[in-house]
């Protein structure tokens, strides 16, 4: 089986939290969690750029596809043994997707500050 890789952000409490709570449930060994500011990591993804990363969460799926920001975030938890794993697959529905979008973005825009 591929793994996913994601992308996240190590100096984001947020992300730190969130990939610590994916290690604890991903008994499947599907994902691969690497910071984006691992240089030797990225030079294997050239399609994955550093100051893009910054802004929101990336993954690199089974299909080799880029996906980001909520969308990754929605296929992270789709993947997941967690028992609410069927919530993403009606998130990522119209109207829903059009509101979960931004509500990621404003999160990842104020990330450091909501936790500092």
């Amino acid at each position: 089986m591929k793994q996913t890789i994601v992308f996240y952000d190590n100096s984001c409490p947020i992300c730190i939290g969130v990939t610590g709570w994916l290690r604890r449930i991903d008994h499947q060994k599907q994902f691969l969690l690497e910071p984006y500011q691992n240089s030797e990591i990225l030079k294997k993804y050239p399609q994955i750029i550093p100051a893009d990363c910054e802004k929101q969460i990336h993954i690199i799926n089974e299909k080799n596809e880029v996906v980001r920001g909520a969308d990754a975030m929605f296929e992270i938890w789709r993947k997941t043994d967690h028992w609410s794993r069927f919530i993403p697959v009606f998130l990522q529905l119209p109207p829903f997707i059009w509101i979960a979008r931004p509500i990621y973005r404003l999160i990842a825009n104020n990330r450091k500050s909501i936790y500092s």
